[in-house]
Order: structure tokens, then C-alpha cells, then sequence
């Protein structure tokens, strides 16, 4: 995010996953910098932390859908 910019942000915390290591390396190919916000997943213990800045609302409410999606997907492919 550039200097100076407001931004947007917004942490999804999930708890007692059946295997939080699998979630954490589903999610983290998709961390990282994109065009209007950033996301940094983090692993700790049985909690996995997904944290995004975005640059605007939009963009905050597009990658929180988009975590959001996948983390429906894994829940029904893996039962979380």
C-alpha cells in the first residue's frame, strides 16, 4: 500500500480447525500484494489469521469475499 493513503482494514480470525496447517497453506498462495490491497496470513497454534489493507472500501469488502469463498470451499471439502 503506498504512504500516505488511507486504508481499510479488516482480520478474519479462525479457531479450532481440524487441521489448521492444511488452511494455512490453501490460503497462502493467495497472500500477498495485489493492485488495491494486501493480505498476510498468519499460523499460530490452531488459529489461522488472515489480515487484509486495502486502499478503499470496495476493495476491503472484495477480498474479504474472496477469503470469505475460500474458506467456505475448504469447510466443505475438508469439513475445516
Amino acid at each position: 500500500m503506498g504512504r500516505g493513503a488511507p486504508a481499510f482494514e479488516a482480520t478474519i480470525v479462525v479457531e479450532d480447525l481440524k487441521d489448521p496447517e492444511a488452511v494455512y497453506k490453501a490460503l497462502l498462495p493467495e497472500a500477498g500484494e495485489a493492485k488495491r490491497f494486501r493480505a498476510d496470513i498468519e499460523l499460530d497454534g490452531n488459529v489461522v489469521t488472515i489480515k487484509i489493507v486495502a486502499r478503499d472500501p470496495t476493495a476491503l469488502r472484495a477480498a474479504l469475499n474472496s477469503y470469505l469463498r475460500l474458506l467456505r470451499l475448504l469447510e466443505d471439502l475438508e469439513g475445516l
